[in-house]
């Protein structure tokens, strides 16, 4: 049954519960549609603005129209994303179903109005069909604005400097997550190309990413070849290991660091990692001993002996007693930087004079 347009109707759709709303819009014509599309233009500057822009979208989506993107529906769009989860849920998961192209508008219309909504429009853009989705996604992963394409790239890392493998919530299906990583390993922007290592490691992505990550390690950015170095310590090829060993013998501070802690990682890689010590630069006995303790491999017999002969700090058997702990549940247990409660990387980072020392990412 058709039903009536009046400004009561209007009023009274207004007031209905979601899927009440929902169920009325699927009894309008073409024409009831469209005109509903244009009352409900009348009220986004009012109180009911949020969803009498939802409604609004909805209607024109219905009647096969298209939206005007000016400030006013830019506006009350953003007030529903802020403030009406369930309207925000509606908005995004009816459209695709009602009209594709309107969905696919009010993302794109969203993003160059409002950048800042970039994680709610990647949300909205999952519930696209698989073609479509890929092209939202991959025109944010592009935007020309670099913050747009941080915002994503935050958001995809969950706001952290490096996640331990795996333990990166996979947000992306596996095609649209690997398309965007590759895109981000390949971004002109330093801190994106970063961020996308960050997310290749903590998604257990960097085998499948090897030939995009080993490139990296000769970055022109320091802290790009560091992420890129402790992404090679997830992998098991020899080329990885030859790179890794290069830097931790050749490398500046910085990619020795992070050499440091990605050998410590691989089993072929520990006994280099031993080689190191002892030392007369502080910062290396620092480093080994947080890699050893926070991300090695387990330890054998003689590397145990090693240690103990070679270290000559009253933390060893507090670093050994954690890392035999790790060790029995490593995916458990392992904690990214942001995560530790003391971090070896407040120590490492501070020279011997106590200023600002190399910089490590881990």
């Amino acid at each position: 049954m058709m039903i009536e347009l009046s400004s009561r109707a209007v009023s009274d759709l207004l007031a209905l519960p979601t899927q009440g709303q929902i169920d009325a819009l699927r009894r309008l014509s073409p024409a009831q549609a469209a005109e509903l599309a244009e009352r409900t233009r009348a009220l986004i500057g009012g109180a009911e603005g949020p969803r009498a822009a939802m409604l609004h979208v909805l209607a024109i989506a219905q009647g096969g129209g298209e939206a005007m993107w000016d400030e006013p529906l830019v506006e009350a769009i953003d007030r529903l994303l802020s403030s009406d989860l369930i309207g925000t849920t509606v908005l995004f998961s009816v459209l695709p179903e009602i009209h594709p192209a309107t969905a696919v508008a009010v993302l794109q219309a969203m993003r160059a109005a409002r950048p800042e909504r970039v994680p709610q429009l990647v949300g909205g853009a999952l519930w696209l069909e698989p073609g479509l989705r890929s092209a939202v996604l991959s025109e944010i992963v592009t935007d020309e604005r670099p913050a747009v394409r941080a915002r994503l790239w935050d958001w995809l890392t969950e706001g952290k400097r490096l996640v331990p493998p795996g333990r990166l919530r996979p947000i992306l299906g596996e095609a649209d997550l690997v398309a965007v990583l590759r895109r981000g390993l390949g971004d002109d922007d330093a801190q994106i190309r970063q961020r996308a290592l960050a997310c290749a490691i903590g998604t257990d992505h960097a085998f499948v990413l090897r030939d995009a990550i080993v490139p990296l390690a000769d970055d022109v950015d320091v802290g790009v070849r560091q992420y890129a170095l402790l992404a090679l310590g997830t992998l098991s090829d020899r080329e990885s290991l030859a790179i890794l060993r290069d830097r931790l013998r050749h490398g500046a501070k910085p990619e020795v660091q992070s050499a440091i802690w990605a050998l410590a990682r691989r089993p072929d890689g520990l006994d280099d990692v031993l080689t190191m010590l002892p030392d007369d630069r502080a910062w290396v006995a620092h480093d080994v001993l947080g890699a050893i303790k926070n991300v090695a491999s387990p330890l054998t017999a003689a590397q145990l002996e090693t240690l103990r002969v070679r270290v000559d700090d009253p933390s060893l058997p507090e670093v050994l007693a954690h890392h035999a702990w790790r060790v029995e549940d490593p995916r458990a247990r392992e904690v990214g930087p942001d995560d530790m409660v003391v971090t070896v990387v407040r120590r490492q980072d501070r020279g011997p004079d106590g200023g600002p020392g190399g910089g490590s990412v881990t």
